[in-house]
């Protein structure tokens, strides 16, 4: 099918219009400039039409996406600020707690120290007076000392009254076991042996293992006649180490007692002790029933 126009059948045929004449070359030229233009001002027009559909498409993308972006922000920033807020919270909290555990472990700290540098002080205190208690004892125990010795001098001058004053001062300052010996031993030369005997007491409760003491309280038990508690502490004496005293006092007592079998074994272990009981036994008044017996003669050297 084409395009060619239907000529009616019972019409005229058109008349032949003459042709214009063709435009000389300069107009030619003229002309399609011009319907260039026209062209290109419709196509401008298009696409000015196109440019400003488009810029204000893209300006609604644009500011849909910026407020988009807005919105996001927004919410961003009020998330950042809610987790920044629970950051700060927990913060706080930490450093609450940071600061009680502070405090608790400072406190734990200085408990430890108040009860170390206390324990130290306590140490040093005692230590303190403990050197003081020391230094008073040794301050005590030298004038007793001096007293001592001045009953001493007295004991051997045979001013028993005298030595008994001067011990009396030593134990009141610093007793001790040798200051209630001689004491003892200076009551019992002065005659009054129950006195003595206290001291002996004393003596041994400050030296139970002196067997010097046990051997003078078992003289002062024969002058009292108590002749089995003499035999008894001199006993104790020898299995101290006073074996030629201790055995001459028992003897002394055995004799005493009328029991002259074991005296004289006993005066012959204090002889074979130390010589000097052989000497001390001729004169001793203790022995003056043995005087005629042939073994105690012969035990003293007077066959």
């Amino acid at each position: 099918m084409t395009n060619t126009p239907v000529i009616p059948q019972n019409s005229a045929p058109p008349v032949p219009q003459p042709l214009s004449p063709p435009p000389p070359q300069d107009a030619l030229q003229q002309y399609r400039i011009e319907q260039l233009e026209k062209v290109l001002e419709k196509l401008q027009t298009k696409q000015d039409a196109l440019e400003g559909t488009t810029t204000q498409r893209l300006d609604d993308s644009l500011s849909k996406q910026a407020n988009m972006y807005s919105s996001y922000v927004s919410y961003i920033t009020i998330e950042i600020g809610l987790l920044s807020l629970f950051v700060a919270a927990i913060g706080l909290w930490g450093i609450r707690n940071l600061k009680k555990a502070a405090h608790k472990k400072l406190d734990e700290w200085v408990k430890d120290k108040s009860s170390e540098y206390e324990k130290k002080f306590d140490d040093l205190y005692a230590q303190l007076n403990e050197q003081s208690a020391k230094q008073i004892e040794q301050g005590k125990e030298i004038e007793a000392l001096k007293a001592f010795e001045e009953g001493n001098r007295a004991f051997d001058k045979g001013d028993y009254e005298e030595a008994i004053r001067h011990f009396d001062r030593s134990i009141k300052i610093f007793p001790t076991g040798q200051a209630y010996l001689y004491r003892g031993g200076a009551k019992g030369d002065f005659g009054n042996q129950k006195d003595a005997l206290a001291d002996f007491n004393e003596a041994l409760a400050l030296e139970p293992d002196n067997g010097v003491i046990y051997g003078s309280r078992a003289m002062a038990q024969t002058k009292q006649g108590n002749y089995r508690e003499s035999i008894l502490d001199s006993d104790q004496a020898i299995a101290l180490g006073l074996i030629g005293a201790g055995n001459y006092i028992k003897a002394c007592a055995y004799v005493l007692w009328d029991k002259p079998k074991p005296a004289l074994e006993a005066l012959e272990k204090a002889i074979a002790a130390d010589t000097k009981f052989r000497e001390q036994a001729k004169t001793d008044k203790d022995f003056t029933a043995l005087r005629d017996d042939a073994r105690f003669k012969k035990l003293v050297g007077q066959e």
